[in-house]
């Protein structure tokens, strides 16, 4: 049985969140998917929900700080803050890359992909970088695009065209793949459908709406709020998620 196990390819997963939203339930459900046939293990900012979820599929958690960022707009302490711990990060991920002979580095997000690359060349070991969201700062793009051509990096997986398009200087490296839907967690379901229109007030006939998400501005609930205000017909607008509280984001 060891022997089986190590000769498995050997998967680490870099993620910047220990919280699970959208892209950290992407990683849970690959994990799910890989582990039968893959060794793998995660660096995450530290313990949580992602770290438990991943635990239960057989994922090694490691943690190392990774520090505290604005969303979108990129401030001089953002970028202060990053610089200072860049060599850290790269070199402790190096370390583990070469500790556990990992084959493959899996860069979850943009932050853990740029000291990623730099740890998985020095380890001499391929990375992949999976892209989930739209970014809106220059210079972070211009940066990404510069590491992205690196050899090291064989691969960078987009979740929608326009993510893709933000890079075209590596159109070659990029290819688009769509979050999946489980269908049979996520199914139509009458009986829950009319107990939960019954807990809004909402009648069997009335048309509703809904957004599911973060309450932060980079999801765009307030474009859903000003169509509802122009709105004269019945239609009923449901905003579901929770908030992420800080400087950037109070007043959202």
């Amino acid at each position: 049985m060891d022997q089986e196990h190590s000769r498995r390819p050997k998967l680490l997963f870099l993620e910047a969140l220990p919280t699970i939203s959208g892209g950290q339930a992407v990683l849970v459900s690959l994990a799910a998917h890989l582990k039968e046939h893959h060794s793998l293990s995660a660096l995450l900012p530290g313990d949580g929900p992602l770290a438990e979820a991943l635990r239960q599929h057989n994922t090694r958690c490691y943690f190392a700080p990774l520090g505290s960022y604005t969303l979108v707009r990129k401030t001089v302490t953002d970028m202060l803050n990053y610089a200072v711990r860049f060599p850290w990060l790269a070199l402790f991920t190096w370390r583990l890359v070469r500790r556990d002979r990992v084959d493959l580095v899996y860069a979850n997000s943009a932050r853990t992909f740029t000291w990623g690359t730099l740890a998985a060349a020095l380890a001499g070991r391929p990375i992949l970088w999976h892209h989930h969201s739209l970014l809106a700062a220059r210079k972070t793009l211009a940066l990404l695009q510069f590491i992205g051509r690196r050899r090291t990096v064989r691969r960078v997986i987009a979740v929608s065209e326009m993510a893709a398009a933000q890079f075209p200087s590596l159109k070659d490296k990029i290819v688009v793949i769509p979050t999946g839907v489980d269908t049979e967690l996520f199914r139509p379901d009458p009986v829950a459908r009319t107990r939960i229109r019954a807990e809004f007030g909402l009648s069997r006939e009335a048309f509703a709406l809904g957004m599911v998400g973060d309450l932060i501005p980079l999801k765009g609930q307030h474009t859903l709020l000003e169509v509802a205000r122009t709105d004269s017909s019945e239609a009923r607008y449901l905003v579901i998620g929770s908030a992420r509280l800080d400087d950037e984001r109070d007043a959202y």
